[in-house]
């Protein structure tokens, strides 16, 4: 979640290619909607464009059946799409509630113990319906710490997912996404697959 030394930056993202190729074509669909009315497989949509649509024009996101109410109330939380928290999702853990960083990130969405002290209401960080909920709750705070940056709902996303991925003070400091490697890259990831 903050910005990680050059080793660690290359170890990351081979993670993440090698979990978008393997992962992904296992996973359930899931589209962008966010509300209970809304298509559950349309693509995401921001500013009237839809975003991450693969090549063969379907949505690059898959939700698994048993996350798919808690990605939903998520992204309600959050107040950001369906689409933006499942593809977070997919590139910090793969869905595997299990899963622990070279830098100690742990969980479902990644949290560093520090942050899970904070934002995980004393639940188990290995709980992926608590991960869930923590990470649209500090979604929607990172979203508020940005807020004023943003001139259009495309670049409030990408500042908030630069913010969870960098620190909103960088966002702040930078004023939008940072110049880190690491960090353009995770928003063009996500941004992508949503």
């Amino acid at each position: 979640m903050e910005e990680q030394g050059g080793g660690a930056k290359i170890v990351l993202a081979i993670l993440g290619v090698l979990l978008l190729l393997v992962i992904t074509p296992i996973i359930l669909f899931m589209g962008g909607g966010d509300s209970e009315e809304s298509d559950p497989n349309a693509p995401c949509v921001i500013d009237g464009t839809p975003i991450g649509k693969g090549n063969d024009g379907e949505s690059t996101v898959k939700i698994p059946e048993q996350y798919r109410e808690a990605v939903e109330k998520s992204a309600d939380t959050a107040g950001l799409p369906v689409g933006i928290i499942a593809a977070q999702i997919q590139q910090e853990s793969g869905w595997n509630p299990k899963a622990v960083s070279p830098v100690g990130a742990r969980g479902i969405a990644q949290f560093m113990p520090e942050t899970w002290e904070e934002w995980g209401n004393g639940k188990d960080p290995f709980d992926p319906f608590a991960g869930l909920d923590a990470q649209g709750r500090y979604m929607k705070h990172l979203a508020g710490q940005i807020a004023d940056l943003a001139s259009n709902e495309k670049e409030k996303i990408q500042f908030t997912l630069a913010a969870y991925n960098a620190g909103a003070g960088n966002v702040q400091k930078y004023g939008g996404i940072p110049p880190f490697e690491e960090t353009r890259h995770y928003v063009e990831i996500i941004m992508g697959n949503a």
